[in-house]
């Protein structure tokens, strides 16, 4: 078998590395800017009705084999997270089943994170990630643009290099789409279907940069031709939309960042920075303001996307679309193996077998709270040098919050809060319903399932107070020492045990006491 598919493998590259091309006349001028104009320009300017052209009859000619050879479609299923939906557990389940070949006695290959390189029977899997760039989709449309096989099969073409005159060189098929068809094609006669799964892919419509794929207008379409043959699902995962953003903000609070990881450990002296506050990007969602940074039609948290934008730019792509479930009885693993490609028996038995994982806790909101005062205590030097060169700002929150919470006994309740209205967490319930509604109907219409969502509301905005912020002007009002903020925590709002402070330390109610919350506030 593995003969027969290396031969199926080189013979893919040969058949796309024989096609011998002519430049449409129409295109000549474009054939002088090479393929780098493409990745330059803004990628709306390749909205041309000579490339769908060109990609039925180039794909077509290439594709003929596998549409007229009568194997079974093999399956291909993206699992593109978003990010925060279980998407490390679904992962190190697949790539435990692959290294244990479970995945292989069903005919299945895996590819994503943590899968290292995968291979099936010596082929790197690896190529097909640069489907996902759009370097190489803008290399596809260039060369689509620029393609057209004459009867005789001759070729001629423009020095794209710049010089003037015409000379005589093939248009070769760019190397991503050589390669990542010879994938397919080595795991189709070999009858495998793939699963992959990488939560970047639920950020590829929010960008204008390479990672914003979803955004060129011929990637749908593109992708379409390059996987004739084959039945192509996309998994997206559901979760709460405030439970979501929650976790999204706690997620960038410990890596904030993207070239400055884990700067939550670090105290401002060391360029560490604050965190950052859940209640600002809920707002934005319940005011109808959207963020800056080149949304397409979906929900962002900071740097994540969520699965509105994925579901709605694969769906018209015409792609199907399936769904899990975060909050379903069912581990979300199986959801996928089990119900969704359903097919695959004994991975899924080897799942339903296998005994749970414990669940990890990771910090709450309110953690990030203590976070914010040792921030705002050392921007404001009442924390030492000396304290920052023994201790780190996370070993300093965990003693605060021992102090505070088992010491003193007190919640963050106790502390000078800022907080949403009423009316507005009110907002934000009922935009997490209606995207419920929308993207998961039968479950939203599923007996007490509307409840669910309210009760985990309630408990996240008011029993834990998750949307809150601490007010550093009024925690920190006449405090000069570390050992004086200590004491004004062991003081109520009605004042000292010996009457002589009268700290207003309630919870402060609206979006203008949130200004309050800001960094450095010396």
């Amino acid at each position: 078998m593995e003969m027969s598919t290396a031969k199926g493998r080189l013979s893919g590259r040969k058949k796309l590395q024989k096609v011998l091309l002519t430049p449409s006349p129409t295109n000549e001028k474009v054939m002088s800017l090479g393929a780098s104009h493409f990745r330059n320009k803004r990628t709306e300017a390749m909205v041309d009705p000579i490339i769908a052209t060109n990609r039925k009859a180039f794909f077509g000619s290439i594709n003929a084999d596998i549409v007229n050879d009568g194997r079974k479609k093999p399956k291909f299923f993206l699992h593109i997270g978003p990010s925060k939906t279980a998407t490390t557990t679904i992962q190190k389940d697949l790539v435990e089943m692959f290294k244990l070949r479970v995945l292989q006695q069903d005919n299945y290959a895996y590819w994503g994170r943590y899968g290292g390189k995968a291979r099936h029977k010596g082929i790197k899997i690896e190529p097909l990630r640069k489907l996902f760039e759009n370097d190489c989709q803008n290399d596809l449309n260039f060369f689509l643009w620029r393609y057209n096989r004459t009867q005789d099969e001759s070729v001629s073409g423009t020095n794209i290099g710049g010089s003037s005159g015409n000379v005589t060189t093939p248009l070769e098929v760019p190397e991503c789409i050589v390669d990542a068809k010879a994938v397919l094609d080595v795991l189709r006669l070999d009858q495998t279907s793939l699963i992959a799964s990488d939560e970047a892919h639920s950020y590829f419509g929010r960008f204008v940069t390479y990672m914003g794929v979803y955004r060129n207008p011929n990637f749908f379409s593109n992708m379409h031709a390059i996987f004739e043959g084959w039945d192509v699902v996309i998994v997206i995962a559901y979760r709460r939309m405030f439970e979501w953003m929650l976790s999204c903000v706690k997620e960038t609070n410990a890596k904030i960042g993207l070239y400055e990881k884990y700067t939550m450990h670090r105290w401002p002296a060391e360029r560490g920075l604050p965190m950052q506050q859940p209640w600002p990007q809920a707002r934005d969602w319940t005011s109808g303001q959207d963020s800056t940074h080149f949304a397409i039609n979906g929900t962002l948290t900071d740097s994540y996307m969520y699965m509105d934008g994925s579901t709605q730019m694969w769906r018209e792509g015409g792609f199907e679309v399936r769904f899990l479930n975060v909050h379903a009885k069912r581990h979300i693993t199986q959801q996928l193996v089990c119900d969704i490609i359903e097919d695959a028996p004994k991975s899924c038995k080897y799942l339903e077998g296998r005994s749970e994982n414990p669940v990890h806790n990771s910090r709450d909101m309110q953690w990030y709270i203590y976070n914010q005062i040792i921030y705002a205590g050392a921007s404001r030097y009442i924390i030492g040098k000396g304290v920052q060169r023994e201790k780190t700002r996370i070993q300093a929150t965990d003693e605060l919050v021992q102090y505070h919470q088992t010491v003193l006994n007190k919640t963050i309740a106790d502390l000078p809060l800022a907080c949403p209205t009423d009316d507005d967490l009110d907002s934000l319930l009922n935009a997490s319903l209606r995207m419920e509604e929308e993207w998961m109907p039968q479950w939203y219409a599923s007996p007490q399932a509307q409840e669910a969502h309210r009760s985990s509301f309630r408990r996240l905005a008011y029993d834990k107070l998750e949307f809150c912020s601490i007010d550093t002007k009024r925690l920190f009002e006449g405090v000069k020492i570390w050992t004086g903020l200590l004491e004004a925590l062991n003081e109520t709002s009605s004042g000292g045990s010996d009457g002589r402070s009268q700290r207003d330390w309630s919870i402060h109610y609206g979006w203008d006491h949130f200004r309050t919350t800001t960094y450095p506030n010396r």
